[in-house]
């Protein structure tokens, strides 16, 4: 992962090193070490790029029995045109505007305040009957297909996909807490970094201990609440994204989305909607556990606060870890 600096014209000069920061400054993580100027090379950023928007088909069966194979694959080719590329867009604007760790935390830090940055190709057919479509089945279609040896490699596949999957969203969340952190959201311990690899170790661990926290609900309950909450951040995302480019039409955007504002609103609007179905059909369980993370994120927002102006612990403050030139 990279470590940002602030941009050039952000940057006082020398002269006027001593003035404080102006207000919509977000502080930033630097550090004068050479661990800190490691970046990832070509091929682990690709695969760690796939695993965070994909990590292959398995899981996707259910759509299969829901629907079809035809529909089914007529949605796996349309949903990218109107989910990732608008998500794609959104993210290459903010993050170059916004450069720092903690993603979405970060704009929507900047957008809202830091109380919202808290939240925030046909090789064999066959006929086989659709409602057998369950999760898993997809190792058995494809031994009817070729035959044992391709059942055994996509098993093996699924197992690489699953440590993939979860080392790739280890990685998102460990340098979320990181960002949060550096804007004084967390204390300052959840910024401590791996002398060895430069990495998050403590917004690692967390993230780890939450995740075997959750591990006795079953695999449904897991992943309809993850997409839950994922889909409130998400809107959170597309929020802070209309809201700067409102309120903020001249700040500095590196790569800026060659669209204007009523034409963005219709294509986050899209998205939005597929979000808020996802929300509406979730079940009890699954509103019940939301519900609870939610509250309990507001909740530690305030305990944080009384704790940083009762000096409790430790945070850092819009003044540190600025390069100031």
């Amino acid at each position: 992962m990279t470590v940002s600096t602030l941009p050039k014209e952000t940057q006082p000069p020398p002269a006027v090193a001593s003035m404080p920061p102006l207000q919509h400054e977000l502080p930033v993580t630097t550090a004068p070490t050479p661990a800190a100027k490691k970046k990832l090379t070509l091929i682990p950023l690709i695969f760690l790029i796939y695993f965070e928007v994909a990590g292959g088909p398995y899981g996707e069966e259910p759509a299969v029995q829901a629907a079809g194979p035809l529909f089914a694959i007529l949605g796996f080719l349309i949903f990218p045109f109107i989910w990732s590329i608008p998500e794609a867009l959104i993210t290459a604007e903010l993050s170059t505007a916004l450069p720092g760790n903690g993603g979405f935390v970060l704009w929507a830090d900047k957008a809202f305040g830091p109380f919202f940055g808290s939240l925030m190709a046909v090789t064999g057919a066959v006929v086989v009957d659709q409602s057998k479509w369950e999760a898993g089945y997809m190792a058995d279609a494809a031994r009817t297909i070729s035959g044992t040896w391709l059942k055994v490699w996509i098993e093996i596949g699924a197992v690489l996909s699953a440590v993939g999957l979860f080392e790739a969203q280890l990685s998102s969340s460990g340098y979320q807490l990181l960002g949060m952190a550096d804007l004084g959201l967390l204390p300052k311990f959840f910024a401590l970094r791996s002398k060895r690899f430069n990495t998050p170790w403590v917004g690692i661990l967390v993230s780890t201990l939450i995740a075997i926290g959750v591990s006795y609900m079953s695999y449904t309950d897991i992943v309809a609440s993850a997409n839950f909450l994922y889909s409130l951040g998400m809107l959170l995302e597309f929020s802070s994204f209309l809201w700067l480019r409102w309120k903020s039409p001249q700040m500095n955007r590196p790569y800026r989305v060659p669209l204007r504002l009523p034409a963005l609103i219709v294509m986050c609007l899209i998205p939005s909607a597929f979000l808020v179905f996802i929300m509406a059909i979730a079940t009890k369980t699954v509103y019940l556990v939301s519900g609870l993370m939610t509250i309990g994120g507001i909740g530690w927002f305030f305990v944080m606060n009384v704790c940083k102006s009762k000096g409790l612990l430790h945070f850092k403050s819009n003044l540190e870890d600025h390069d100031l030139g």
